[in-house]
């Protein structure tokens, strides 16, 4: 994994994210808070819950696997986009402007990590009928374009605006952050030494997923099986009955990046 504080240019501010698989019990509470927050149509889910499966039986283990928009440092979509519709803000969020996209899928092909949808055709929750809710849902989308996660960056901007702090106050972090029933999600800005995500990523236990390509992204993740950080006003520490290399779980970026030779069901949470 890069240096994540290496650039001396960077902002005040960089926004980043880490979850704890250990809490994570695949719940897809994140996924469903994400539709609502963000009036996602059917067939888009920004925020999905993936599954890694490890070992042989008896001694199988099935683990949660958080994903989206991983928000890279060095975003590929940003670069193979054609119009400038994708682009990157001062803060680390990628962004995708619908009124530049034309719908070529180039940032689709181009993510690892499947985090980018195209609106090809209206469709609805019940046949024959329009929700409130999804009257509301396609104001925000365009027939025709990509959209993808940003970090709830009108929760961000609009709570620094009333000078809340992101990954502190509720009303300006991430909606699939603040619904985590099990608090397996930390967000907050990475440039920030005080923060919980900066020092969680300062713990060496943190691992990226598909370190490989050299995107870097920003959000990281604590494998099942360590004893956790312990964070003032934060997680306790605490040690599981077995470790990651028991669990069969990956113990190193690279592991994590291939599934650590086990297989990954990619079906996700089963929702619309």
């Amino acid at each position: 994994m890069k240096n994540p504080f290496r650039k001396s240019d960077q902002p005040d501010k960089r926004w980043a994210m880490v979850i704890d698989l250990t809490r994570c019990t695949g719940c897809a509470g994140c996924q469903l808070a994400c539709k609502a927050e963000n009036f996602t149509p059917p067939g888009i889910t920004w925020s999905r819950v993936e599954f890694l499966e490890v070992g042989s039986y008896p001694q199988s283990r099935r683990h949660a696997i958080p994903v989206g928009c991983m928000q890279c440092e060095g975003p590929e979509c940003v670069r193979v986009c054609p119009t400038g519709a994708s682009s990157q803000r001062k803060d680390g969020i990628v962004t995708v402007d619908a009124d530049k996209c034309i719908g070529c899928k180039s940032c689709m092909i181009a993510c690892p990590y499947g985090a980018r949808y195209i609106l090809e055709e209206k469709r609805t929750y019940f046949p024959g009928y329009i929700t409130p809710y999804e009257e509301q849902g396609y104001s925000n989308f365009q027939v025709g374009t990509v959209s993808k996660c940003d970090f709830c960056a009108h929760r961000i901007d609009e709570g620094l605006s009333k000078g809340l702090v992101p990954g502190v106050d509720r009303e300006a972090t991430p909606a699939c952050v603040i619904n985590c029933w099990a608090n397996a999600r930390t967000f907050g800005d990475l440039n920030d030494p005080n923060s919980e995500v900066h020092k969680l990523v300062s713990s060496g236990q943190v691992v990226q997923l598909k370190p490989e390509t050299g995107l870097d992204p920003r959000v990281f993740y604590l494998a099942p099986g360590r004893t956790a950080v312990a964070l003032s006003g934060g997680l306790p520490n605490r040690s599981n009955a077995y470790t990651a290399a028991a669990a069969g779980m990956p113990q190193s970026n690279e592991d994590l990046a291939d599934g650590g030779g086990s297989s990954v069901a990619r079906e996700g949470a089963n929702l619309p």
